[in-house]
């Protein structure tokens, strides 16, 4: 486990309210204008990273550092696409297990508190699928079988992503 540099993917992101699992880090690290400027509503709210080796990272935000894409970003709606840096509270540290398996268990039983961003597309899981889970995160034995089982989640749209791919 290195603990050095920035959160390694696919990771989970647990926030107060819910969790999402990144397959990539650009689908976190690439936003749009509105998704910075909405603080602790959007998804640079304070929160944990807990990436594939098993780091935890206390999130307190995030800045802006480049435009990304065509014309600098910019696009019609004034909301341009942008590359932040994550803002952190203090150093990383190693995963508590227990403390990520409750968690994920905790949310997991919210309804639309579940959120998976693939390659492929990004979606919020219901309560059904969400809770098909639980049993998979109790038995996982580290922080990386936890984000497999979430990223591997069964949802409707998954089959026709993979037969048609949106990206």
């Amino acid at each position: 486990m290195s603990i050095d540099g920035e959160p390694r993917f696919p990771a989970v992101v647990v926030y107060d309210d819910g969790l999402t699992a990144y397959e990539l880090g650009d689908d976190l690290m690439v936003c749009r204008k509105t998704d910075l400027n909405a603080g602790s509503a959007g998804k640079y709210a304070p929160s944990t990273i807990v990436d594939s080796d098993g780091v935890a990272w206390r999130v307190t935000g995030a800045e802006k550092l480049r435009a990304v894409g065509p014309f600098m970003g910019f696009n019609l709606f004034f909301n341009p696409s942008m590359r932040v840096r994550l803002k952190f509270e203090a150093a990383p540290s190693a995963a508590n297990l227990d403390w990520l398996k409750g968690e994920v268990v905790k949310r997991l039983k919210k309804k639309d508190a579940f959120g998976v961003v693939l390659k492929i597309g990004a979606t919020t899981i219901d309560s059904d699928p969400a809770n098909a889970l639980i049993p998979k995160v109790e038995q996982a034995t580290s922080p990386s079988q936890i984000i497999n089982v979430l990223l591997t989640a069964d949802f409707p749209e998954r089959q026709r992503w993979e037969q048609n791919p949106v990206r």
